[in-house]
């Protein structure tokens, strides 16, 4: 074999190389324009259709994401009604892809996530907010906070509060006053124990 014939060979291997890097970062360009959807992630979606057992959810990657089953029934009434085609909003991702080779999404696990973030942001701002008691237990009452439940205790309720409440029973005490407003601020939050405490004072 001549010093030619090296040097072609040599060129053919490089050449080689060089295509099989050109395919790998073609390929890896592809995954990476293509975002793929991954479990635990919140993403925007628009809503393609509403039907009685599911919702399907556009959400890029040349895919959409379905809302069925336990997800669709943990969404109450007011807020399936208020869901429209080609709304846009924030999802959930539960399953990148099921047996069906469908993603599977959740809207109420999204409304949650970005309300544990607005609370976080809040008692950090120490924001004055107004909402509404909708329930109470023997410790205190139970005020509505985005899509979460915030805990009022008794010491945190106003002086002017406690002093309408009577009774020795809890439904003594707090029944009458659900349905109330009430302005609070948030004094403890804590998402991995899902526990959200206010304050009146």
């Amino acid at each position: 074999m001549d010093q030619n014939e090296t040097l072609s060979g040599t060129n053919n291997a490089q050449g080689d190389q060089n295509n099989n890097q050109s395919m790998e970062s073609l390929l890896a360009s592809e995954s990476l324009s293509i975002d793929l959807p991954k479990a635990g992630e919140i993403r925007k979606g628009t809503i393609a259709s509403i039907s009685q057992n599911q919702i399907l959810i556009s959400i890029g990657a040349k895919s959409e994401g379905v809302v069925a089953g336990k997800e669709l029934e943990q969404l109450t009434e007011e807020e399936r009604s208020a869901l429209q085609v080609g709304q846009e909003l924030d999802v959930f991702v539960i399953i990148p892809e099921d047996n069906n080779g469908n993603v599977v999404l959740s809207l109420k696990r999204a409304f949650e996530q970005i309300a544990w973030e607005n609370v976080e942001k809040m008692i950090t701002d120490e924001t004055v907010f107004d909402t509404k008691i909708i329930g109470f237990n023997k410790g205190g009452i139970i005020a509505a906070v985005g899509a979460l439940r915030g805990f009022i205790p008794s010491s945190q309720i106003s002086a002017s509060r406690r002093a309408q409440s009577t009774g020795d029973k809890p439904e003594q005490r707090y029944q009458k006053m659900v349905g109330q407003p009430i302005s609070v601020r948030i004094v403890e939050v804590d998402r991995e124990r899902r526990r959200l405490i206010l304050s009146e004072r």
